[in-house]
């Protein structure tokens, strides 16, 4: 019995040390649902979103339903796919559906895309159509993507800090992620921009990149990871779902937004989103930007008088 014992533990030892060694010789890379290929030719936007969201394929999103991946699921549940009218001459519109028959459980995707700015937009929908409680819901990633360049080298990535109630709110960073480097970024507070900003930029060795927003008020994340020497991971959505949904009940997650740009100069980027957010999430009024009476801020670090107690008499000084 003790010979069969001291045979178990050696057999044990030698498969963990095994593992071990397997992983320092090769890698374990953290690889997204789907590609993204970036290329030196013009970006097509609609090719890009019916190519990504087609009958078959794997979309550029993710979760677990019933302890199972969703890269499991969606290609045998029910697939629907349509052309929205969009009321943006620059824009195109689809509804992507999921559905599982057996569970009744009903997963929209919306697509938006910005032909004049090479940006895609895309919010899920989950829905229970079904008169039973669904199954669990978790780990949903709005976004699950692989970035890939045409040229080797490191992604950079540049992001900013949010706010922590100091001088050096959103400060901004970079980072360099070489293969098996990464960055995880998520709010505190439920406020979306507390210690994290929900905007960052993707640069790729091969002079283009690609500028993400999150879109939600509350605690999203974001995990940006070196895969290889030629491909970044994002993956992006809410930090803390893990549900069930009653019958007819329904949710909505984060949305996600991807401007892709190319050029020598990061800043490239940063200013075509400007500009992009200027020209589609601006309110306007006779088709320029509304401009507001007043704008102003309330914390505890302005200094007096235009801080919360003292705003009225520093708007009289104004």
């Amino acid at each position: 019995m003790i010979r069969n014992t001291i045979h178990t533990f050696r057999s044990k030892f030698r498969s963990f040390v095994c593992s071990l060694l397997t992983l320092a010789v090769f890698p374990q890379f953290v690889s997204g649902q789907a590609k993204s290929a970036m290329t030196d030719k013009p970006f097509d936007v609609t090719r890009w979103i019916e190519t990504h969201f087609a009958k078959g394929k794997i979309p550029p999103f993710s979760f677990v339903y019933d302890g199972k991946p969703s890269r499991e699921l969606l290609k045998k549940w029910k697939y629907t796919a349509a052309r929205v009218e969009s009321g943006e001459p620059e824009a195109v519109e689809y509804l992507y559906t999921y559905l599982d028959r057996s569970t009744g459980l009903q997963v929209e995707c919306r697509v938006k895309g910005f032909t004049d700015f090479d940006a895609v937009e895309w919010v899920l929908n989950f829905k229970n159509d079904s008169q039973a409680n669904s199954a669990p819901i978790s780990q949903v990633k709005v976004v699950d993507l692989d970035f890939e360049s045409p040229q080797k080298g490191d992604f950079i990535l540049h992001y900013a800090d949010g706010s922590h109630v100091s001088k050096h709110d959103f400060h901004q960073r970079t980072k360099v992620l070489a293969p098996g480097d990464s960055l995880y970024m998520a709010p505190q507070g439920g406020r979306s921009s507390q210690m994290a900003f929900p905007f960052f930029n993707i640069e790729s060795p091969a002079g283009q990149g690609v500028m993400v927003a999150v879109g939600w008020t509350g605690t999203w994340f974001a995990d940006i990871a070196g895969k290889t020497d030629r491909s970044v991971t994002l993956a992006s959505g809410m930090k803390y779902l893990d549900t069930y949904l009653y019958p007819q009940e329904s949710i909505r997650t984060p949305s996600i937004c991807l401007l892709f740009w190319k050029g020598d100069d990061r800043m490239v980027g940063h200013n075509r989103f400007r500009r992009f957010v200027m020209a589609h999430h601006t309110p306007k009024v006779d088709g320029k930007p509304a401009l507001f009476p007043e704008s102003s801020s309330f914390n505890y670090g302005d200094p007096s008088p235009c801080n919360e107690i003292g705003r009225a008499s520093c708007r009289e000084r104004v």
